[in-house]
């Protein structure tokens, strides 16, 4: 993950070079730090031996290698396993991150038959938990909200997991605009998270963010900015670079200004963290972790009302940008190519117009169940471009 040589190049006479090389532990206090997170946030999973290492990977950022051990840990687990529950439910996690919500809900299906089947159903909160994390990425907040209920009702969850369901549950009442029951269990699962040590701050972030946006939604938009630059602040120091919940912070930032009607602080501080994303991503061309600069070039796109060129440019390189990642985020791909398709819908280039649905929808159909509306409208759409 990190280098264990450091070089010490030199050159000697007659133009030889003389390479020097010496072991290094850079790197290693951050991981030994994310090791001691993870261990402390799934400290009564049944496997924690065993799916430790994908952990760390998949929190990273690093899904391909992730994916790869979590798939080889299948490979030599026998099937009946104690531990292969868990490993479904990891390989789940990792499509939702990429947003790949089918094969997501496929993984967590395997690890709920799996513990449903042995004795190993104390540890069913997190394979709950997961569904009603599935159920929210796709929009089915009522089934969400049940299998969170659910999973608090799981007697082997431990406080911190206790905490973390609640927050989730709190996003649903967001949703629900029942804000006075969100603020008041978010900010009793707050308390609880600032105890541990050490602290789960990835877990505070995501607090702090659904505190603001229930201020937000209740325009009280000066505690609402308190919430989400605190937050903003915590992500720079603890979250890598291009973390999705660090972008979140960032694009949080940027709706405020604009319901504020500071579009011009929002079009400023939009660009200026696009600028810095673009020299720590884009420098090596890896390609790796770049899907945040795909995000602000769409919120570019939002801020340039009355631009219809800008907007396009922004979405065109909005979409080199999300197909070229390695860390794919698939409902990433089909808002710019749905973007794209209204661009040309509405300057009368059906043909193209109906190419970007048509694209669109392929993907759609991969992540997203068959019977959900989205599939609906966009075939109106695509009628609607039909010569």
């Amino acid at each position: 993950i990190e280098q264990v040589y450091q070089d010490g190049d030199q050159e000697g006479p007659n133009g030889v070079w003389i390479i020097k090389m010496k072991a290094t532990d850079e790197g290693t206090v951050e991981i030994k730090k994310q090791l001691e997170l993870i261990r402390k946030k799934f400290e009564t999973c049944s496997s924690m031996n065993n799916t430790l290492f994908g952990r760390l990977l998949l929190d990273m950022g690093y899904y391909t290698k992730a994916e790869s051990y979590f798939q080889m840990m299948l490979n030599v687990l026998p099937k009946k396993h104690k531990d292969r529950a868990s490993v479904y439910d990891h390989i789940g996690d990792l499509h939702m991150h990429t947003t790949s919500w089918n094969e997501a809900f496929k993984c967590f299906s395997q690890a709920y038959e799996i513990k449903m089947k042995s004795c190993h159903h104390r540890y069913l909160g997190e394979t709950l938990n997961n569904i009603g994390n599935y159920y929210k990425a796709i929009g089915y907040f009522d089934m969400a909200c049940s299998f969170y209920e659910k999973a608090l009702n799981c007697e082997s969850i431990d406080e911190n997991n206790n905490c973390i369901i609640q927050l989730n549950l709190c996003s649903i009442y967001l949703k629900q605009k029942q804000y006075n029951q969100a603020l008041d269990l978010c900010l009793k699962a707050r308390d609880k998270l600032q105890q541990v040590q050490p602290s789960l701050y990835t877990e505070i972030i995501y607090c702090h963010g659904i505190i603001g946006d229930i201020y937000f939604n209740q325009q009280e938009y000066a505690t609402a900015e308190s919430f989400y630059f605190t937050a903003f602040k915590m992500s720079k120091i603890h979250l890598v670079i291009g973390d999705r919940l660090r972008t979140k912070c960032i694009e949080a930032l940027i709706d405020l200004y604009e319901k504020q009607d500071q579009r011009q602080r929002a079009i400023d501080f939009c660009r200026e963290q696009l600028s810095f994303h673009e020299k720590y991503l884009l420098v090596d061309n890896s390609h790796h972790h770049t899907a945040i600069i795909a995000h602000l070039l769409l919120k570019l796109h939002e801020l340039c009302a009355n631009d219809e060129s800008k907007k396009l440019s922004y979405c065109e390189k909005a979409l080199k940008i999300s197909v070229e990642n390695i860390c794919v985020e698939y409902e990433l791909i089909t808002k710019c190519l749905m973007l794209m398709g209204h661009y040309y819908k509405d300057s009368q280039v059906k043909d193209k117009a109906r190419s970007h649905y048509l694209s669109a929808k392929e993907i759609q159909m991969k992540i997203y169940p068959p019977e959900h509306p989205i599939h609906t409208q966009t075939q109106e759409l695509i009628d609607s471009v039909q010569h």
